[in-house]
């Protein structure tokens, strides 16, 4: 095998300088950004196998000089548009295609020997010349928006896996044959509303249905194998009454159908993820009990009362989503779930998390409009915990956070009983939190939050100071909103900051330190008393800034240096009072007047 993939190859006429090559069967040119065409690869007469994928090749005529080719990958080779290279290829048994510009598949029409062909983002709209590629064992056609049938697969008797998803597909009548088939994907088909043809695919081990208008699941009820099933979205569906017989079922999505009853799933005892979020007439979750094994659940939205009791036996969760199901009142199911490693209570009932001590394996957790909770004990052993959402809650101690240094995002919006967040002050690793619309007054205990990236302060109308903000130099996205900041000099070290939100802050006169700010691409800063803007002069990346309300502006003239500018939001009253004078007509036309 000889791998030339990343280098500066043009020619392959040099090739013979490379010594004795006719027994070479394999060759790569991976991301070869110069090579243009095969020429001189014809000295290669035992070549089995050929990798082109990324490269710049335009031309591959010569290749219909490897007779003996059988493995060829031109993935993503989006300068080719002539395919005649392909003709006379007879041997050919892999081929990828994915992501060309390739239409007509007449090319590989003698290729009967062919077992694997990819052909996902390309423009193909028809099959019918694959005809006689009977021996295709594997065909990828994901993202083919100009496939609306696949009329030509009819006597692919043995292909086994194929992909059409995001495809327009309609008529699944020509697989009525492929009964080898184990993997079938059909993800976001919405046009295909029965599936009788699959009916005698006994051996499917995986199926993928997302999106599909399907409503009745009988053809399915013989295919006992099946490991696999997802048919997320296919809101037509509500009974599951075929997927009875489905004991290898290990992964089921019915996230977003009309399914209401699970008892068919009671012989699932080997399920390990299932997801029933938005099933809003699912009225009993009883049959959780059977599934020990389960690590993943998901029942979102689901009315079902019994929801607690039924996790009693689930005790191998590692993932579980139960957000705005209201009965759900208690954690005490939870308390021997210690394998939980991501959890999510969102508008919950839930008003105490004291039985969530043990579960200290927990990386995710989410308590959003848990409006109830107020203390946060037993988080304080959490030491692995990287996201933690308390919006809209009525938490007011931080300090059991202590030891959860490997936070990286947090969420505390409008904690309206916050008013100090002492706990965060070891918290090195924040990348992420939002403080908006809280009583927080003093942010100094994030002085050590250096790796922070974004950080919301809107409406925390006490903050006066951002003193402490300044060695956060990955600093990328600051809102500052309503706050009562009257200086913005501790930026100065945050160049990496391309959103800025200081509109509304009453008491901020100067914007002189974003003079440094060469990464800033959106600023709103709106309703403040700052009347000089030449500061902005070196943010040659700013796309937008919204200046409505900001009375004392009088001087645009510092337009026509923002290159990458597309629009300047100011009130429509400032429309005579605003000078405009040497600011070209060019420029002018990027000046919007509105009142928001």
């Amino acid at each position: 095998m000889l791998d030339l993939s990343y280098s500066a190859v043009k020619d392959l006429r040099t090739l013979h300088c490379c010594g004795d090559l006719k027994h070479l069967n394999e060759i790569r040119f991976l991301h070869c950004d110069q090579l243009k065409s095969m020429v001189g690869i014809k000295v290669l007469p035992a070549l089995e196998s050929v990798n082109l994928s990324y490269s710049a090749v335009n031309n591959i005529d010569d290749l219909r000089y490897c007779k003996t080719l059988k493995r060829l990958r031109l993935h993503g080779c989006t300068h080719l548009t002539n395919f005649v290279g392909l003709e006379g290829l007879c041997l050919l048994e892999q081929v990828d295609l994915s992501a060309t510009s390739i239409t007509d598949l007449s090319v590989l029409s003698g290729a009967k020997r062919l077992t694997h062909l990819y052909l996902s983002r390309t423009n193909v709209t028809s099959l019918a010349a694959l005809k006689q590629c009977s021996a295709l064992r594997v065909l990828h056609l994901r993202r083919c928006t100009q496939l609306h049938t696949i009329h030509g697969v009819e006597d692919m008797e043995i292909l086994c896996k194929m992909n059409v998803s995001y495809s327009h597909v309609t008529d699944l009548t020509p697989l009525r044959r492929c009964v080898k088939m184990e993997q079938l994907i059909m993800k976001e088909c919405s046009g295909v509303d029965t599936i009788v043809p699959l009916s005698g695919m006994t051996l499917l081990t995986k199926l993928v249905l997302s999106g599909a208008s399907v409503k009745d699941l009988t053809p399915l009820k013989n295919c006992t194998q099946m490991e696999i099933l997802w048919l997320q979205g296919c809101k037509n569906v509500q009974n599951i009454a075929p997927l009875k017989d489905m004991e290898m079922l290990t992964v089921l999505n019915l996230n977003n159908t009309s399914v209401n009853d699970i008892t068919p799933l009671a012989k699932c005892t080997r399920m390990r993820e299932l997801f029933l979020g938005e099933c809003d007439a699912l009225q009993s979750l009883a049959t959780l009990r059977n599934m020990k094994d389960l690590t993943t659940l998901d029942v979102k939205g689901a009315p079902a009362m019994d929801i607690v009791v039924s996790l009693e036996n689930c005790l191998q969760l590692r993932s579980l989503v139960v957000k705005q199901c209201s009965a759900f009142d208690s954690t005490i199911v939870l308390e021997d779930m210690t394998a939980l490693e991501e959890l999510d209570l969102s508008e919950t009932s839930v008003s105490c998390i004291d039985h969530l001590e043990n579960c200290t394996r927990i990386r995710k957790l989410k308590l959003t409009l848990c409006r109830n909770l107020d203390t946060i004990g037993a988080l304080a052993n959490m030491k692995t915990l990287e996201e933690l959402c308390l919006s809209v809650t009525s938490v007011e101690n931080l300090t059991p956070l202590r030891q959860c240094t490997q936070i990286k995002t947090m969420g505390l919006l409008w904690c309206k009983q916050l008013h100090i967040i002492t706990g965060l002050e070891h918290m090195m690793a924040l990348e992420e939190l939002c403080l908006a619309e809280t009583y927080v007054e003093d942010i100094t205990p994030l002085l050590k939050c250096t790796q922070m990236k974004r950080l919301v302060l809107s409406s925390c109308s006490r903050i006066k100071s951002i003193d402490s903000l300044v060695g956060m130099t990955s600093l990328q996205e600051l809102d500052l909103s309503d706050t009562s900041v009257s200086s913005i000099e501790p930026l100065r070290n945050c160049t990496l900051i391309k959103v800025l939100k200081i509109q509304g802050c009453q008491y901020l006169q100067s914007i002189a330190s974003l003079e440094v700010m060469s990464a800033l691409e959106i600023l709103y800063m709106g309703l403040t008393p700052v009347a000089d803007i030449s500061p902005l002069e070196n943010c040659t990346r700013l796309t937008h800034l919204w200046l409505q309300c900001c009375s004392n502006v009088r001087d645009l003239r510092v337009i026509p240096s923002l290159k990458s500018l597309k629009e300047v939001f100011i009130s429509s009253r400032m429309r005579d009072k605003v000078c405009t004078d040497g600011v070209e007509e060019e420029w002018i036309k990027f000046i919007k007047y509105s009142d928001w």
